[in-house]
Parts: structure tokens; sequence; C-alpha cells
């Protein structure tokens, strides 16, 4: 599995506050695995580094019915871990600290579920003959070389728009005739279980 599909289905999750946060992890584009988990590890709503619509008053508190279900049961959880109330140690209860206290408890929480998933080897991290980008066809002279495809991932439920057309591909890799900052040429052909294999498939191999 990839780790952005892992985040995806956490997308779909009943609790508003995780599928929140498993949206924002996807919205920022990390490049690896480590990068999404650090992402939610140093999440702080002080700090802005956090999901958006946490700053104003306003936002906030459109956010306590909806995520009120959420809410308590971060400090029940809080309770059960540390065996105090979260509550005691907050200078001044509002909704805002209460919402802030939540977004951060579930992103700890988040982050422990994703590093375990890392640590049980659930999300390889691409290696050195990792066909991922941009290459030349090959012509039938040896070392000649013609046009560009691009090798790329595409994450199941993820909307690929290929110009004239809306259609959903199913995940997997692909590889389609196109030069770096220029529009495709020609429909992504796919899907194929590696980057290797894409890429032997443009190849003709």
């Amino acid at each position: 599995m990839r780790f952005q599909t892992w985040f995806s289905q956490k997308e779909g999750s009943e609790n508003p506050i995780v599928a929140v946060l498993a949206e924002w992890v996807r919205d920022s584009e990390p490049e690896t695995a480590r990068d999404a988990a650090l992402i939610l590890e140093t999440c702080s709503c002080a700090d802005g580094a956090a999901p958006s619509g946490l700053i104003y008053n306003s936002d906030i508190r459109a956010k306590i019915d909806p995520w009120w279900d959420a809410i308590e049961q971060s400090l029940r959880e809080y309770r059960d871990a540390t065996g105090e109330g979260a509550l005691s140690n907050m200078e001044d209860i509002t909704a805002g600290s209460l919402v802030w206290f939540a977004v951060e408890w579930f992103a700890h929480e988040l982050a422990s579920e994703f590093q375990s998933a890392m640590d049980a080897g659930e999300f390889p991290e691409p290696t050195a003959n990792d066909m991922n980008g941009y290459h030349n066809f090959r012509g039938d002279e040896q070392h000649q070389f013609y046009g560009s495809f691009r090798v790329f991932w595409h994450t199941e439920g993820a909307l690929f728009l290929f110009p004239g057309t809306e259609d959903v591909m199913p995940e997997g890799w692909y590889w389609q005739a196109e030069f770096p900052g220029c529009l495709p040429d020609g429909e992504p052909i796919g899907p194929f279980e590696t980057s290797r294999e894409a890429y032997e498939d443009a190849l003709g191999e």
C-alpha cells in the first residue's frame, strides 16, 4: 500500500477530526511516509501548523456541534492514558482550547497509528530502481532516444483529469507520453503493479 492511500482511507473516518487531519496531510503532498508522519507529529494549532479554519473564533465555534462527540472522546482518551483530566491543565476553558486540544490529541494518535504501520513495513520507500518521473523513449539504434514519457502513481479514488475526459482510474502505476511542463499526449496506460513494469511497457520491453 502507498502511504497516500492510507490517508485516503482515513478521510472516510467516522471521527470528523481524524478525517480532517488525514485530508490535511494529503493536501500537504508529503514526498515520503516519514514526511507525512512529521506533519502529524508537529501539529500545533497555536503555531498555525494544523488544518485550516482553526484560527478565528467564528470558524472554531462552527465546529463545536459537529465535532462535539470527537472532542469528548479526546478528553476521555487523555484521561485514560494519563490518569489526569485535560481540562485541569487548561488556563482558560474556551471553545478554542477544546477544539485545539482535540485536534492535537488526534494528530498525536494518528501519528502513532501511522508510525506503527510504517514499522510494520506497510509503506516501503522508493528504491534506487524506482522509475517514477520522466524518461525518454528509445529508438532502434543503441543510445538513440526521442520524445518523453512520465511514469507516475495514481491513488485510488483520486480524479485524474485527462483533456476532454473526467475518467476515474484504478490505483496503480501508469505511464503517459508527456514532456515536462506540457500537456500529455495521449491517454495514460496502466495500471501496473510496479513503476518498473510501467517503464518497461512504455519502452515495449
